[in-house]
């Protein structure tokens, strides 16, 4: 995810009218019978990715879609500048994102963040987690990537200096390393679906093209180049690079292709090898930093459904060794059936199921909250009748 500095805050000064307790009473009721009425609101604040998502914003679109569909009112907020133009993910991702969502501009925008709310905050904006301190919403982290926490946090703070405990992740792993150093949040794990774009057409034998996925350019161009100087007598297989495809040309490009190489040294999930693998297209793969759970067996080792390498120098034997076997019609049924492994995982119902179980949740914790609230503030009006 591309880090986005936040020059305001969401909320610069909170007005704090002098209320009596019968009025903010009857404010606590009517944000009660929100709850009942499920007319409050799920914010995420997310950055523009202009056409141009990351696995990370995909997830977060996917996330706000499915509460829209569970019947949740949700809005996207984010921030640029008055005379910027916000993009958005309508080309690469669909226009239902962008239209049937509300964006906002907390720059301009009229937002109105109340107590029955819940405020999505990214694992990179920390300036945004301790700009919203006064807000009396419920306010999420949404931590995709351990390793991005350090990026814009300060050191010596964390999550609960900002007054946040509840986190949302991708993965157990992730969970894992986010209690090894904050062990006092609440996590929650939702994991991140498969398009159905992604899948195996059987129409027609596949090209001798080689896709290749990866955030570094550079790293692309350099297998591409060394494999032709390694291998030129396989100067008739084309390369193709995906990044920056909408999702429904990217994803025929990938079917289409006898292997996809992936490279993400510091993936938080790992999209492309199992699109590939819905594809039927060989995962060819250099080992990440922290590898997820999807790629780790349950004796510890990585999974048998990738081509596994430990560097880019050795991805060119093993591209080579993929076109010989597919040419030859010489790929192992076991290595085929191993890839259709996780085609019932990482699916969007069960994604679906995942966050309503969790922001059900924090619904009802936030609903007893304002409930406690009211007991005690009728009970401070009767003790002074008393």
């Amino acid at each position: 995810m591309k880090k986005q500095k936040i020059e305001a805050s969401i909320v610069d000064e909170i007005p704090q009218p002098k209320l009596s307790k019968e009025d903010i009473i009857v404010k606590l009721t009517g944000e009660l019978e929100k709850f009942d009425k499920n007319e409050n609101k799920i914010f995420f604040f997310v950055i523009d990715s202009k056409n141009n998502p990351s696995g990370s914003q995909y997830y977060v679109y996917n996330l706000g879609y499915n509460l829209l569909e569970l019947g949740y009112k949700v809005e996207f907020l984010y921030q640029v500048d008055d005379d910027d133009e916000f993009v958005g993910v309508d080309e690469v991702l669909g226009k239902k994102y962008m239209e049937d969502i509300p964006h906002k501009n907390v720059k301009k925008d009229d937002v109105s963040i109340n107590i029955s709310d819940i405020l999505v905050i990214p694992e990179i904006f920390s300036s945004l987690m301790h700009e919203t301190k006064k807000l009396p919403c419920k306010r999420v982290i949404l931590c995709q990537n351990f390793n991005l926490i350090t990026e814009t946090m300060p050191v010596g703070v964390e999550f609960g200096s900002h007054g946040i405990l509840d986190i949302i992740t991708t993965s157990e792993r992730q969970k894992e390393l986010l209690l090894e150093v904050m062990p006092y949040l609440r996590v929650s794990v939702i994991e991140p679906f498969i398009s159905p774009l992604f899948f195996e057409r059987n129409s027609r034998e596949k090209d001798l093209q080689i896709s290749i996925v990866s955030n570094d350019r550079t790293a692309a161009n350099r297998i591409v180049k060394w494999f032709y100087l390694k291998y030129p007598i396989f100067k008739f297989i084309s390369f193709k690079q995906l990044a920056g495809l909408t999702q429904d040309v990217f994803s025929i490009e990938l079917e289409k292709s006898v292997a996809c190489v992936w490279y993400d040294h510091f993936t938080n999930f790992g999209y492309s090898p199992l699109e590939a693998m819905r594809c039927g297209t060989i995962p060819i793969c250099i080992i990440p930093e922290e590898p997820t759970d999807w790629m780790i067996r349950d004796d510890g080792g990585l999974t048998d459904s990738v081509i596994w390498c430990s560097n880019l120098n050795s991805v060119h034997n093993a591209i080579s060794t993929v076109i010989n076997t597919y040419i030859e019609d010489n790929i192992p049924k076991e290595f085929k059936v191993s890839m259709k492994r996780f085609d019932n995982r990482f699916t969007k119902e069960n994604q679906q199921e995942q966050t309503k179980l969790i922001f059900e949740q924090y619904i009802v914790s936030k609903k007893d909250e304002v409930k406690e609230l009211l007991k005690n503030l009728n009970n401070d009006i009767e003790e002074t009748k008393n």
